[in-house]
């Protein structure tokens, strides 16, 4: 499967050469753009774009990131490590590891396909998704959380932060109170993982997300729940951040509530999908 991953502000327009199936990915605002007419399409649509027409992203109304999810056949790149994926911090994949420009062009891969059938319905995507980005994120105590003064201790949970221009999916730094130790701390290295938040001498925090490394040294103060880790990874640079403390029970209980409702929603997919 390959998918074209869109981030903040619309990439303009991509002129598709063949007919290619599209599966719509969550936030996108996706026009296809016909020679006469515009068709808006909604979330997680299917749909079959002939030769020659073009894909139109507008800005995004909400949330960060949106996708393409798949293209027929799949994009010519070349696999690193088994991947064809791009990672631009290690600067590996198409078009030397980089982002896409105007004027690139992408070979659809001649890999076999189901044909292209388009449905009537699609999913409802408000259960989903963050539809009031002012929600707080809930956050589980970290290993060093003891070690913030009490009043850090009061404003991580009691303060609004906004998320720092200098964010990307290696993690989020936040503007907000400084938050500071009783006393200075060294710690060792040790495994951190998506969600962590550290905290570097400067106070302000920074919540490890997708691309984070494997390890870290700076105190570990907070982790923020796994059920809320897609809503925060679609807030935007100067969206405001609130964390509600809970403890790790309650995280537990609403991922694995999460993870039933997903399982029922395939179950609803395949028995429609059968229908069809």
């Amino acid at each position: 499967m390959a998918a074209l991953k869109i981030s903040g502000v619309a990439p303009g327009e991509v002129a598709l050469g063949r007919a290619q199936d599209i599966a719509r990915g969550p936030q996108s605002d996706l026009q296809l753009r016909p020679v006469r007419r515009r068709h808006q399409e909604s979330v997680f649509d299917r749909l079959s774009a002939p030769a020659g027409r073009e894909s139109k992203h507008k800005t995004q109304a909400r949330g960060e990131r949106c996708r393409n999810d798949r293209i027929a056949g799949g994009i010519d790149a070349p696999a690193v490590l088994g991947s064809a994926a791009t990672d631009l911090n290690a600067g590996i994949g198409a078009f030397g590891g980089r982002a896409l420009r105007a004027g690139d062009v992408l070979e659809r891969a001649a890999r076999p396909h189901a044909p292209v059938r388009t449905r009537a319905w699609s999913l409802d995507p408000k259960p989903w998704f963050d539809l009031h980005p002012d929600a707080p994120i809930r956050l589980v105590r970290g290993s060093h959380a003891d070690l913030l003064t009490a009043a850090s201790q009061a404003a991580l949970t009691g303060t609004a932060f906004r998320i720092h221009p200098d964010s990307n999916r290696v993690g989020l730094r936040l503007d907000g109170a400084a938050l500071s130790l009783e006393a200075p701390c060294e710690t060792i290295s040790e495994a951190v993982e998506r969600g962590t938040v550290q905290l570097p001498p400067a106070g302000r925090p920074i919540v490890l997300m997708a691309e984070h490394p494997t390890t870290g040294g700076y105190p570990r103060i907070g982790q923020v729940a796994a059920v809320d880790l897609p809503r925060l990874a679609q807030r935007r640079p100067g969206d405001e951040v609130r964390f509600r403390a809970i403890d790790l029970g309650e995280a537990q209980s609403r991922y694995l509530a999460r993870e039933r409702a997903l399982a029922r929603l395939v179950e609803w997919i395949a028995l429609r999908l059968a229908d069809d």
